[in-house]
């Protein structure tokens, strides 16, 4: 934040007392009366069922989806080919045959659809076989029947002429293997557009062909990352000499197939000339494999991304004690063959123990191959034990919320299946919730985000089911949950406080009615300015949808759903109530909606287009996702969303001082806010502003919106893999927004975050029109926010064009961002004003220009500083009484605001000390 200081004394000849009208008072009373229990009920154990009816399939290895297609399911079938199964009449036809040798682990091991298969058709395929008697890997790309465009269309379509053809091989990479074990095999696309695969170490043991340390040989024992669409930047393969074939100049490349990332670790280690060094290992430059992302694997067998997070877990098969899950980014080394899991291993070929340096990084979980204190992982023996680990997948579904967020594993010898929870150090913890041998693969189901297990012998794509639950279920219906005394009149029970937020959150144009409650009156919530409140257990909201069946007519108003968030020890759970009648008829009470949440089509009146929209009742896992530790939990409970006057019966109130000042029935002080948190004063609390309030700036509009609508993940620590953050704190110029990077470009290198006057190129546009990609939000949403398309819009034509950032204004000025008279502090014209608030001021550093000074009158007991307030900008007085403790000056008005226009202000006080100081604080949203 930028400051500038001005310091003026009044000397003033008496004191004047102030005194304010008594003000009104928040009766608190406890929300006893609710039925809600403390959390959800919890599953005794799980079973797996068939997840596809009675549909059997030859050894199934693996299942895929295409990006966006709910209704279609990819199933690998090890040594014939992939079967694509229709989840609406759970039927199956081949989609491709592809003929492969399956000696030891080898066959069909994995597939992954292109991000943009609507429009290419590509997908890829990792298989075996046999050239000129020799075993091979390879990674191939492969293109559907269909047009560009409509590929969707054509896989979703009529399931007997969804095919590919064989005949569209493109083989990418076709590495020779010496043996037909360790072959990894796993490929998937992640968030960043790229193409990972995994690869084993060619199958001796203890690494006997010395390739998982090696950098500079083939394929094999890594995580490759590879540009599939040779995006610009990114850079040619360095020659692939397939040296162990004995024909010079045999390689594993299919030329112009792909490209290098820039930002693959050993890119820079390859470039130059001469020799380079890693894992102790000497080579030439030229030789180095850029292909590889993640290097020291004995067998990864299955990799995933977190399609909330998108980080990367990595499983990997162990040799004589220990298998491994490893969290895996940017240049992991996991240490096959000097180490297996944690522990020290000799490999079969020298050098034995690793050089100093050695960058060996830790697996997350590890766990033995036998039940005993003999082994060294001995620990996690009452979890899981076996000698062949098959990674899976991070829960992100909807029918079982209790699993949302752990790692999903299980051991293809001894079936044991384990929930890996990751907790607030950073440690993981594994409990066993079922067991079933043969399991080889995990996927997602399309439909819900359910997790798949293939059984590789039995035949069958499974799901986990509870054996059994413990605890209150949550009640039936809405009047069940005494949430409110009279359901015809919505009145609410006793301690349900009212409240509304500056910003709404988009719901689809739904009209929304809040309540809070605390269910004693000891429970307490920690107040904070800028950071997220302290929120006490058994905290509850409830939020309640209504609808126009014709956009804009109260008198078409009708009850949709109404919901609840209750504080639990640790999280958080949701509830959703769907109203009865909701198109016509008397609207008596809601049930209780199925924990996997509900899609309801309205059926809209008069000049309503289109015709109908599609409600979401939210599954419990999607509140989950919402409603984040680091979102604050409760989305709108914070400064900025209530810092703001409200009705509270018969008086209106700013809701924080309401909270703040609430008192019993008796008149007995019961604040909501715990002691010594709650702000003295309101006066200069900041708020947030409506994307409607033409007296903020539009880039302030801009940020309150993002603020409240993207918050919950777009923020250090949040589980969004972009790179942006939407907290209000951070300054717009350090958001990741104005030309800011993008995860994935979606197809086209040119696009960013925003760019100034460059609506096409704009991701965020993209993102909330939901066209082509992910609809942002990402739940809850089935309808476009046009008001905030338009908001947005705006201030990338309008505004940005226009807008400096302060690198910007030095380069204008200076020429340059790095010489001295282009510094913050530097005063290059002498005017007493440093380049910082020449900046904020719009003024040119090299022209002394008139000191920023407000001008001081009195009146009475009264004393007012008039300033100029520069459009976009906030200014902030803050008082000292002897030059040293600075605060805000507590007068109305004297909050962090962003006018739309350069105006005049006025702030008034009293005479309240003998003498007082002033500085003016200017900052940048």
């Amino acid at each position: 934040m930028l400051t500038f200081t001005l310091m003026r004394p009044l000397l003033c000849l008496f004191l004047c007392a102030l005194t304010l009208a008594a003000q009104a008072q928040l009766v608190r009373q406890s929300a006893s009366s609710l039925t809600l229990p403390a959390d959800l009920p919890s599953a005794t154990g799980y079973n797996t069922q068939n997840a596809l009816g009675a549909l059997t399939f030859n050894a199934p290895i693996d299942v895929a989806s295409v990006p966006g297609i709910t209704n279609r399911l990819f199933v690998i079938e090890r040594g014939t080919g992939i079967q694509v199964v229709d989840l609406d009449n759970l039927t199956k036809s081949t989609f491709m045959p592809l003929s492969t040798t399956t000696s030891s682990e080898s066959g069909i091991l994995s597939m992954a659809f292109h991000p943009n298969f609507n429009q290419n058709g590509y997908f890829y395929v990792f298989y075996s076989l046999n050239i000129s008697s020799q075993l091979h890997q390879r990674v191939a790309r492969f293109t559907a029947n269909g047009t560009p465009g409509n590929y969707n269309a054509a896989i979703s379509g009529a399931i007997a002429t969804v095919a590919a053809n064989p005949a569209t091989l493109a083989p990418l990479i076709t590495q020779r293997d010496p043996a037909p074990n360790h072959n990894g095999g796993d490929m998937a696309f992640g968030p960043d557009g790229y193409l990972y695969i995994s690869t084993g170490d060619g199958g001796a043991q203890y690494d006997g062909g010395d390739y998982s340390r090696r950098i500079a040989k083939d394929f094999l024992g890594h995580i490759l990352r590879i540009d599939v669409d040779s995006k610009p930047g990114s850079l040619a393969p360095n020659p692939h000499d397939e040296s162990t074939t004995g024909t010079v100049g045999d390689s594993a490349i299919t030329p112009g197939s792909y490209r290098i990332p820039p930002d693959n670790p050993f890119v820079a280690l390859a470039s130059g000339t001469g020799n380079a060094t890693y894992n102790g290992y000497t080579f030439p430059k030229t030789a180095v494999r850029t292909e590889i992302y993640s290097v020291g694997y004995r067998n990864p067998w299955r990799m995933s991304f977190d399609s909330l997070t998108g980080r990367l877990f990595v499983a990997d098969v162990g040799q004589d004690h220990h298998e491994e899950v490893n969290l895996v980014n940017n240049g992991f080394n996991a240490g096959w063959s000097w180490r297996e899991g944690i522990h020290p291993h000799t490999p079969a070929v020298a050098p034995a123990t690793p050089p100093t340096g050695f960058l060996g990084a830790n697996p997350i979980y590890c766990y033995d191959h036998q039940n005993g204190a003999g082994e060294r992982d001995s620990g996690n023996d009452a979890v899981i034990t076996g000698n062949s680990i098959t990674g899976g997948v991070v829960y992100r579904g909807d029918r079982l919320p209790e699993l949302f967020g752990k790692y999903l594993f299980c051991d293809y010898n001894s079936g044991f299946i384990v929930a890996l929870t990751e907790q607030p150090n950073g440690t993981w913890t594994g409990v066993r919730v079922g067991t079933e041998s043969g399991i080889s693969g995990w996927g997602y189901d399309p439909r819900n985000d359910d997790a798949l297990l293939c059984n590789l012998n039995g035949g069958q794509v499974k799901r986990l089911v509870r054996s059994g639950t413990t605890g209150a279920p949550p009640p039936a219906m809405l009047s069940a949950t005494n949430a409110f005394t009279n359901l015809a009149t919505l009145t609410p029970a006793a301690g349900l406080v009212a409240y509304a937020p500056n910003v709404n959150f988009w719901s689809d144009h739904a009209v929304k009615s809040r309540w809070f409650g605390i269910r004693n009156l000891s429970d307490t919530v920690g107040f904070s300015a800028d950071g997220n409140w302290t929120l006490p257990t058994g905290m509850v909201w409830v939020k309640h949808f209504d609808i126009d069946l014709e956009r804009g007519n109260p008198a078409t108003r009708r009850r949709v759903e109404t919901r609840f968030l209750v504080k639990t020890a640790s999280d958080t759970y949701g509830l959703s109530y769907r109203w009865n009648n909701i198109q016509s008829g008397a609207q008596t009470d809601a049930t209780l909606v199925a924990e996997d949440g509900f899609n309801q089509v309205l059926t809209l009146t008069g000049a309503s287009a289109p015709a109908t929209q599609t409600w979401r009742f939210p599954s419990r896992t999607e509140c989950r996702i919402c409603h984040t530790a680091v979102g604050g939990f409760a989305l709108s409970f914070n400064t900025r969303q209530l810092n703001r006057d409200h009705p509270f019966g018969a008086q209106t109130l700013n809701q924080i001082a309401a909270l703040r000042d609430a008192q019993t029935s008796g008149g007995v002080p019961a604040s909501f806010f715990t002691a010594g948190t709650a702000p003295a004063v309101t006066n200069t609390l900041p708020a947030f502003a409506a994307g409607t309030d033409a007296n903020a700036s539009l880039e302030w509009r801009v940020r309150s919106y993002l603020a409240v609508n993207c918050v919950q993940c777009h923020q250090p620590g949040g589980a969004s893999v972009g790179n942006w953050d939407a907290r209000a704190t951070t300054p717009t110029d350090l958001a990741g927004l104005i030309n800011g990077a993008l995860v994935n470009d979606g197809g086209d290198p040119s696009n960013r975050w925003c760019v100034a006057g460059d609506t096409a190129h704009s991701m965020i546009l993209k993102r909330l029109a939901g066209t082509g990609l992910q609809r942002m939000p990402p739940l809850g949403t089935n309808e476009r926010d046009l008001a905030a398309e338009t908001l947005l819009t705006n201030w990338i034509n309008s505004a940005l064009p226009s807008r400096q950032s302060f690198a910007q204004w030095q380069t204008t000025h200076f020429s340059s961002t790095t010489v001295p008279n282009a510094q913050a502090g530097a005063n290059p014209d002498g005017d007493a004003q440093n380049n910082d608030l020449e900046f904020q001021l719009s003024e040119s550093p090299h022209v002394n220009n008139p000191p920023y000074l407000p001008l001081v009158s009195t009146a009475s007991d009264m004393f007012s500083l008039t300033f100029a307030h520069p459009a976009n900008r906030s200014v902030l007085v803050e008082t000292s009484t002897d030059f040293q403790t600075w605060s805000l000056w507590n007068v109305p008005g004297n909050a962090p605001l962003f006018p739309a226009a350069a105006q005049q202000r006025t702030l008034s006080g009293p005479f309240d000390t003998t003498s007082r100081f002033f500085r003016l604080r200017v900052s940048t949203p």
